[in-house]
């Protein structure tokens, strides 16, 4: 936004455009220092998958799913350092292109946990499922506050995680031997997790409308702030220039001043000079009233009183 000259104190208002493209790089940048690390901490889960299900589950299909999942850490991990080598102090334009390049190292990783429901759905211990379920749980929902901030990577995440998910239990289903007595509740199975994709995705929306209304009223409150920095400098200005001619003009009044004076004491000394020394007096003093009637005029425009008649001037005649 340009510099607000002294003759006009308000800066222009900023646009939505700029507004909106502002708002929308802040929630990116804000949502990349969020998942700074975090992919680390899914990983962490991952061998804790594969104990629980080591001795129930042939370990080529474990080992083969950990291999998956530290592939898809490492794409995480390469994603960001590329957002934060080309991507991190650049516009909003920049930002937004980096998640639609890349979002699909946040896709890697929901594909490796939705496939995880074919390492323990109806092959373990119940106990077993149901801790395994806990941890795709909650995989699924600990990325939400900031994957929420950009909705359209929210999104790409959970539809493939679910539906991967989806797929999977589908799969088992299948393939498994319903008469077996560890199957008690299977086909309620696939209502669970489209019941937890439902609330992600409210609850992402909820977040997103959130952070969004803050950033929209910080970048709101700075623009007001610069704004009204600018109209403080602008005043300061005019009081300085203000007080700059009021000592000028306080130095200029002192010589007609002590004209006076002098040609006072002149004409008590010598009242026969009256004729020689009225013409000089009269001239000093219109020149102490020019003097006034300049700083009077000058309060009469600060006041508002006077109205400025603009029109072109012929210079050359002027001159």
């Amino acid at each position: 936004m340009a510099n607000a000259s002294i003759a006009s104190l308000t800066p222009a208002p900023a646009s939505a455009d700029e507004a909106e493209s502002w708002v929308r790089g802040e929630l990116i940048r804000s949502l990349m220092r969020s998942a700074r690390g975090s992919y680390f901490v899914s990983a962490a889960f991952m061998p804790a998958m594969v104990g629980m299900n080591w001795a129930y589950v042939p370990r080529w299909e474990l080992l083969t799913w950990l291999l998956a999942g530290i592939i898809a850490t490492a794409c995480r991990a390469w994603g960001a350092r590329v957002y934060a080598v080309r991507y991190a102090g650049r516009s909003a334009a920049a930002q937004q292109q980096f998640t639609e390049r890349y979002g699909f190292v946040w896709s890697t990783s929901a594909v490796v946990w939705g496939l995880s429901i074919l390492l323990f759905f109806e092959r373990t211990p119940q106990v077993n499922q149901f801790m395994s379920w806990l941890i795709v749980a909650g995989v699924g929902t600990f990325p939400l506050n900031g994957l929420a901030l950009h909705p359209p990577l929210l999104k790409r995440y959970v539809n493939t995680l679910f539906i991967t998910m989806l797929g999977a239990v589908l799969i088992r289903l299948v393939t498994i031997n319903i008469q077996q007595p560890q199957f008690q509740y299977g086909y309620l199975m696939p209502v669970l997790p489209i019941l937890h994709w439902y609330l992600l995705l409210r609850a992402g929306r909820h977040i997103h409308e959130t952070a969004r209304n803050s950033l929209e009223l910080l970048f709101h409150n700075h623009i007001l702030i610069k704004s009204l920095t600018q109209q403080r400098q602008a005043a300061v200005s005019a009081v300085a220039m203000k007080n700059r001619f009021l000592a000028s003009a306080a130095h200029d009044m002192r010589r007609p001043v002590l004209a006076l004076s002098l040609y006072a004491d002149w004409l008590r000394n010598e009242p026969e000079l009256v004729l020689e020394l009225a013409p000089k007096i009269v001239r000093a003093t219109h020149a102490v009233n020019a003097l006034f009637d300049s700083m009077f005029d000058l309060a009469r425009i600060d006041s508002g009183q006077v109205r400025l008649h603009i029109e072109r001037v012929d210079v050359s005649e002027l001159l």
